[in-house]
């Protein structure tokens, strides 16, 4: 193993130097002078212009203030220099770099080959980076900052800079100060973020080379100018900021405040956030390549009914391929964009998975000629109507969409002359009405494509008490659509004047009346060649049945029935019992009625 040496210098002038492997040097306050030939060593010198200098090995070096000179012709080395006017000069290493930490002052800091990473202080420095992939901070003076062949990464500061890179793809970093860049060969890149711009924010590519970069300036936080720029990323603050980008590769974040967002060719993407962005009217305008927009929400905000229905809407508008603009309900126009992308709470959304939204309303909400309407999107959505929420002429409507909904109505639903209308739309849904849905109105279930299942509480579609506004018979009205349907009514439907109808369209479907049904008309679907199954738990009076096949055997269960007679009227099988109910077939003759088709 290498031996350690330590060397304590004094709080004169030291004069030191060593070959030696594995040295550390304390040195004093005076203006040193230390020269390291060999090894890896540390140095640590204290205030006073020092003059340091190793050829060799990797080294720490930190020197106090003062005017330091330092020099590494070789190696890995870490150099941190105090307040003062330093110059530092290291060489080159390839595939290596150095790691330099200037303080304030008037620095110049010049690096050989290498990928290195250089810090300015709070002075007027001047760096200049060999070639390599460098990284170069130039802190918060006016700098200089020169870099050569090779991908660098460079930072202004808030000051005047000058930047000039080199041949490479470079990546540079402006806070808004008063620069000057010039960017070399390759396919480079600015990032500007002028989010604590105190006053609106202009950004404006000009006239291209043939090769693809571009010329402009920005006004804000200062003046920028730059020149060989091929693609921008570009936040802005909150104020009305107007930002024109190239046809490189762009990325625009525009923040609080109206603002115009004009997109060149290339493959770009403008970043929408609403939660800054509340009463602000934004215009986004894609151009000529593959363009994206991301929009940002809170987790609150995402699952909001408008904000799903945008969505949704959007996504209808990029899939017409139309070059219009669309508004969102927030305010903001976006046209030629041909991509969308969601953020919320910091994670990209999978836009074929769509959430549910879920709607509540209390009791009387469109009472007195009043009409609500309660829209889901494309997810499984939750909606919720209190008690009698159509009441006295009253509007109540729930509409699913897409996605498997559960649709909620209280008792009363179209209470006296109301409507209460329920759609759960594509998808399997649930709809339930509470007690007397339909009194003296019209309650209506919608199930649409999907195995649906629809229930009606006791009394639905009644007649029942004074209606002082004109009288209404009260109508119950479940359809199920395509899909193998579950139908169940509860007690007393339709009874004092008032009607059911139960259809429940294409599929194997199952229908469940409670006791004493009424004026009931049940369709099982023309032709759609599924085995349906009805169930009455108690009496039937007055019921109507369509589409009986007795081909797909059908069947009704009548078990709690006895003594059952049958009749032919125009063509319909009628069966009646000595208490007047009543089950009509219609277009079914008696002898094509077996006892297969009833469990008695």
């Amino acid at each position: 193993m290498p031996t350690e040496n330590t060397i304590d210098g004094t709080a004169a002038a030291d004069t030191v130097t060593f070959t030696a492997a594995s040295t550390t040097v304390n040195a004093g306050e005076g203006a040193n002078t230390i020269t390291g030939t060999s090894g890896d060593n540390e140095i640590n010198a204290g205030a006073g212009a020092d003059t340091i200098t190793v050829t060799s090995g990797n080294n720490t070096i930190n020197a106090g203030a003062g005017a330091n000179t330092i020099t590494a012709t070789s190696g890995i080395n870490n150099i941190t220099t105090g307040d003062g006017a330093d110059t530092i000069t290291t060489g080159g290493l390839a595939g290596g770099g150095n790691t330099i930490t200037a303080g304030g002052g008037a620095n110049t800091v010049t690096t050989g080959a290498g990928d290195d990473e250089i810090w300015g202080g709070d002075g007027v420095d001047t760096i200049t980076a060999g070639d390599g992939d460098n990284e170069v901070h130039a802190g918060n003076g006016a700098n200089t900052v020169t870099t050569g062949a090779g991908s660098d990464t460079v930072y202004s500061g808030v000051d005047v800079d000058t930047i000039i890179t080199g041949a490479g793809d470079d990546t540079i970093h402006i806070k808004g100060g008063t620069d000057t860049i010039t960017a070399g060969a390759g396919s480079d890149t600015l990032i500007a973020d002028l989010s604590l711009a105190t006053s609106a924010v202009s950004i404006n590519a000009l006239a291209g080379t043939a090769a693809g970069s571009y010329a402009g300036n920005i006004s804000g936080l200062g003046i920028a100018t730059f020149t060989g720029v091929e693609n921008f990323e570009i936040t802005s603050g909150s104020f009305d900021d107007t930002i024109t980008t190239g046809d490189g590769t762009d990325v625009v974040h525009a923040g609080a405040g109206s603002d115009t967002v004009n997109l060149g060719g290339g493959d770009d993407e403008a970043i929408y956030t609403m939660a800054t962005n509340t009463g602000a009217t934004d215009v986004y305008q894609g151009g000529a390549g593959v363009d994206t927009l991301t929009l940002e929400f809170t987790a609150a905000e995402w699952l909001s009914a408008d904000v799903q229905t945008d969505i949704a809407d959007y996504q209808d508008h990029l899939a017409s391929g139309s070059s219009d603009p669309f508004v969102f309900g927030s305010g903001l126009a976006a046209s030629q964009f041909e991509n969308l992308n969601v953020i919320v709470d910091g994670d990209e959304i999978d836009l074929t998975v769509v959430p549910g939204i879920t709607i509540e309303y209390g009791d009387w909400v469109a009472m007195h000629r009043g009409s609500v309407t309660a829209e889901g999107g494309a997810g499984d959505d939750t909606i919720t109507f209190g008690h009698a929420p159509a009441y006295d002429y009253g509007r109540a409507i729930a509409l699913g969409g897409a996605g498997d909904d559960t649709i909620t109505f209280g008792r009363g639903a179209a209470l006296q002359n109301g409507s209460a209308i329920a759609e759960g739309g594509a998808g399997d849904d649930t709809i339930t009405f509470g007690a007397n849905a339909g009194n003296r109105g019209t309650a209506i279930a919608e199930g649409g494509a999907g195995d649906d299942m629809i229930t009606f509480g006791t009394g639905a579609g009644r007649t029942f008490g004074p209606n002082t506004k004109g009288r209404v018979d009260g109508t119950a009205i479940a359809e199920g659509g395509d899909g193998n349907d579950t139908i169940t009514f509860g007690n007393n439907a339709g009874i004092e004047g008032g009607s059911v109808t139960a259809d429940g369209g294409a599929g194997a479907d199952t229908f469940i009346f409670g006791s004493n049904v009424n004026n009931l008309t049940l369709d099982l679907g023309v032709g759609d060649q599924d085995q349906d199954s009805v169930t009455f738990l108690g009496t039937v009076f007055n019921t109507t049945i369509n589409n009986w096949e007795i081909d797909v055997d059908d069947n009704i269960d009548v078990v709690d029935h006895t003594a059952w007679t049958t009749q032919i009227d125009n063509g319909n099988t009628v069966l009646t019992t000595n208490d007047a109910q009543s089950l009509t077939f219609i277009g079914i003759a008696d002898a094509n009625l077996s006892v297969d088709d009833f469990l008695m």
